[in-house]
């Protein structure tokens, strides 16, 4: 089956540029891969303003959707041109959609293809993250040099975690054509499980690949800094690792390595999140929302969160829940709602029975037990 690749492009305010258009079709050519380009011809809202302006806003709209309109149609020309010089079978693929859904519209349609190619660029940053993290897809990013496309040696930030693991099943593509494997473990940011790894190893020599195993040490420095160094002084032409986040509100809580990776890339990488429940998603954005409604407590907010973001089984729960002076607001004493926005399944401690948190000097049944993280028993 042949591979299918995919490049989301930008045209609005900022375009991509020529140097990922380069990197797309010489990885598609080496991978013998077909490329895909989406394209969006942004479309802009009309804007009515509650107060007299001297401003033209409707030109200024139409220059907008027309100076989308070009980039667009520079960058499909420089495409083909370049893919028919390579050999690469590639279709371009423009779709209108208004701007504040521009990353989204370009990460859903990700999730049809093997992988999305995009360029590390702190202007692109919103539509890296989207895709990163909502496709599904694996990512394949590039920093603004141009890349010779030929992939022969991959190093792996190996830390033993289920990202990682999911970020290799997603570079299998470009393993096929690899000879050789550099596992990379920084030994002084977390604790490495080398019988796991010693089982990758395993496995990817009898896959037929050339593995070494390099262990290094931050020493205060960033890790994601560290094993780029270690990666480009062996040789290696693309890093695979794992990208840890997770969305809130339309904004994106990075872990360190991957913020570092997204912002002061040194080669090409193969980025991979691991999915979440689609449940804890939906609780994530409710529990905020619900947050930004009512006030409660920090302590009920801190006990909440830590328990959902675990999925920590609580064979003891709450037995009364205390605040320090006062108790929950008022009109939270009879809400209804509370516990549906709060619990997730049975991970997360339910405040009160029935639906309802009880005064601070009462009781609130939550399974026969009591939760002592934050409050002490009656």
């Amino acid at each position: 089956m042949k591979a299918q690749f995919h490049l989301p492009l930008a045209t609005y305010p900022d375009a991509s540029s020529f140097s990922l258009l380069q990197n797309a079709v010489a990885v598609s050519h080496h991978q013998k891969a077909d490329l895909t380009a989406s394209i969006p011809l942004v479309r802009m809202e009309p804007v009515q303003p509650r107060f007299p302006s001297f401003i033209d806003l409707e030109k200024k709209r139409a220059e907008a959707e027309r100076f989308s309109n070009d980039n667009g149609t520079v960058l499909g020309q420089t495409l083909r041109d370049y893919a028919k010089k390579a050999e690469v079978e590639v279709e371009i693929q423009p779709f209108d959609t208004s701007e504040p859904f521009v990353a989204q519209t370009l990460a859903e349609l990700s999730r049809a293809y093997d992988l999305s190619i995009l360029e590390a660029s702190e202007l692109m940053r919103p539509l890296i993250e989207s895709v990163l993290f909502e496709s599904g897809r694996p990512l394949l990013l590039f920093p603004s040099d141009n890349f010779c496309g030929r992939i022969d040696a991959v190093a792996v930030a190996w830390d033993g975690g289920a990202t990682v693991a999911r970020a290799l099943t997603g570079a299998r593509l470009l393993l096929e054509q690899a000879s050789r494997v550099v596992l990379i473990s920084v030994t002084d940011d977390k604790q490495i499980d080398e019988r796991s790894r010693d089982h990758l190893v395993a496995a990817l020599r009898k896959a037929g690949l050339a593995v070494d195993v390099t262990a290094v040490q931050a020493n205060g420095d960033s890790p994601a800094s560290v094993i780029q160094a270690a990666a480009l002084e062996r040789k290696a032409d693309l890093l695979v690792a794992g990208a840890f986040g997770h969305s809130r509100l339309r904004e994106f809580v990075l872990g360190g390595v991957t913020r570092s990776l997204l912002t002061r890339l040194e080669m090409p990488a193969l980025l991979c999140h691991q999915l979440e429940c689609t449940q804890c998603v939906a609780d994530d954005r409710n529990i905020d929302h619900f947050l930004e409604k009512r006030a409660l407590h920090r302590c009920e907010v801190s006990q909440a969160r830590t328990n959902h973001r675990d999925h920590r089984k609580t064979d003891a729960a709450t037995d009364a829940l205390k605040s320090d002076r006062t108790g929950p607001p008022r009109d939270l004493q009879q809400s209804s709602d509370l516990p549906q926005v709060i619990a997730h399944q049975q991970d997360i401690c339910r405040f009160g029975g029935g639906g309802k948190i009880a005064p601070a000097n009462g009781d609130a049944d939550i399974g026969g037990g009591k939760c002592r993280r934050h409050h002490r028993s009656s």
